[in-house]
């Protein structure tokens, strides 16, 4: 059994099967064999004045071939056509009794609920020549099915620990009982450009049901063996499978192996190929060398092969040179947080560089005051140089909180900087431009008033204030400052 992929390969339905031709499945199934056990206690149960039924560990493995298939062809017709005791064998043949299939019942009390509700199934757990029992119980995509065999034999099996596991188990199924097929031809390739994709059917075979008047749990309408896909891909970085869905990534090759619940397989080939009209040529080889541009002289183009549709690209063409680097800051204030600047190169002809052509190098840790560099290198086929550039984080600056006058004298207090600043700058000044301003350094945070005296009397005075930080530039020490703050005046008595 095949899986189909829709939309891009041309599939093709069977829906007419030779009789007696069949096909083996294996199918995932979850045995729940702990619970399958307890069904004897509730069938002694219902046995009132009859000998208790003894459970059989050898014609179990019979039950639980058995409740696999009931979910495939819920009947005692087996999926290959054959009767249900077509399964037993020596003495088992001539001393079988009778089977009960269950669907839909979780427990095992509700198990024999159902057969006692049917007149049929009820004699058949009440028959007194029927002393022997065993039960299969399986789990498949959410769906409980039972099969109970009866028995006037009892095997040499001994007793098993049951126990609760998944399990692959092979059942032979007549092509006749199967609605429809739908068929991938093997190594098939088909072609996409990087983010195309196809999209793998999320079923493509399910079985016939056959209801009996034996049944005595409603089913579902259609059958709940789901067939489920596993998809394996040779080179996951040419195409990826997330959701249903092939998705193309780069051009490449890849085969692609599809396997579906029963361990049918089919596989082929995708082949990932811009069409040369869409292709952004981004992979190329060099055919013919040109020259390449730097920041101080024009370049030319070389020839190109294209390595994602085949394309040559011809040379020859003026590659302007980098004239310009624009930050879109150079300096700015401390803020606690890394601060990267953005960038753009501009040619001389005013057009902007794709980023394609070059690699920023920013310093670790662009985040305390201080002058960081940043390195740009231009790489591909087209640029090669390097310039470098710096950037600066200034000190936060700080306010004025108090401005008094006093006799020749004033005094000015501030609000305390708390983190990359060393001290203070002050300026006073009788002129509203500072041009005669006397600057004094105030060192350390901690310090936040200053008194300045035999000043002028009855004068109005202008002050600011900013922060600074020495910092070390190639092993030299380099003072940074804030912006100052607000002017504030004061008029001395």
């Amino acid at each position: 059994m095949m899986l189909a992929i829709i939309m891009v390969c041309q599939v093709f339905i069977v829906n007419a099967f030779a009789e007696n031709t069949k096909t083996t499945y294996s199918v995932n199934v979850v045995y729940g064999q702990k619970e399958a056990r307890n069904v004897l206690t509730y069938i002694n149960a219902k046995r009132t004045g009859l000998n208790e039924m003894i459970y059989d560990y050898e014609l179990e493995k019979v039950a639980m071939q058995r409740a696999v298939e009931a979910a495939i062809k819920f009947s005692r017709m087996r999926p290959d056509g054959t009767p249900y005791t077509s399964l037993y064998t020596g003495s088992y043949a001539t001393k079988a009794g009778f089977e009960t299939i269950v669907a839909g019942a979780t427990m095992a009390e509700k198990v024999v609920e159902a057969a006692m509700s049917n007149d049929t199934e009820k004699g058949y757990l009440l028959d007194p020549a029927n002393q022997r029992v065993a039960v299969g119980h399986v789990i498949i995509e959410g769906w409980d099915y039972w099969a109970i065999e009866y028995s006037q034999y009892l095997g040499s099996s001994k007793l098993t620990d049951p126990v609760n596991t998944a399990r692959m188990v092979k059942v032979d199924v007549l092509d006749k009982y199967l609605k429809a097929r739908t068929v991938v031809p093997q190594n098939t390739v088909y072609t996409l450009n990087p983010k195309e994709s196809l999209k793998l059917a999320d079923e493509v075979t399910s079985f016939i049901q056959v209801d009996e008047a034996s049944e005595t749990e409603k089913r579902p309408k259609t059958c709940p063996v789901v067939a489920g896909y596993k998809c394996r891909i040779s080179d996951q970085t040419v195409v990826d499978y997330t959701d249903g869905m092939l998705v193309a990534k780069k051009s490449g090759t890849a085969t692609v192996t599809v396997t579906d619940t029963y361990g049918s397989t089919c596989s082929f080939t995708i082949k990932v190929k811009y069409n040369s009209d869409v292709c952004p040529h981004t992979d190329t080889t060099v055919v013919k060398k040109g020259k390449l541009a730097t920041f101080t002289s024009d370049g030319k183009t070389p020839t190109l092969k294209c390595n994602d549709c085949g394309k040559t690209i011809e040379g020859g063409k003026k590659i302007y040179r980098i004239s310009e680097v624009r930050l879109d800051t150079y300096s700015c204030t401390y803020t606690g947080k890394p601060i990267i600047p953005k960038l753009k190169l501009y040619d001389s002809k005013g057009n902007i560089v794709s980023d394609d052509h070059y690699t920023v190098t920013y310093p670790v840790g662009c985040k305390n005051v201080g002058i960081y560099g940043i390195t740009i290198d231009l790489v591909g086929n087209y640029y090669k140089g390097t310039q470098d550039m710096n950037f600066t984080i200034y000190p936060k600056p700080v306010a004025i909180k108090k401005l008094v006058g006093g006799k020749n004298r004033l005094t000015v207090k501030w609000k305390k900087i708390k983190n990359q600043a060393d001290g203070y700058d002050i300026q006073y000044s009788l002129k509203k431009n500072f041009s005669d301003a006397k600057l004094q350094t105030v060192k350390g945070v901690g310090t936040l008033t200053k008194t300045y005296k035999k000043l002028k009397s009855k004068k109005t005075y202008y002050v600011r204030l900013r922060t600074y930080k020495t910092v070390k530039i190639d092993g030299a020490d380099r003072k940074l400052v804030s912006a100052w703050s607000a002017v504030k005046t004061v008029k001395t008595k």
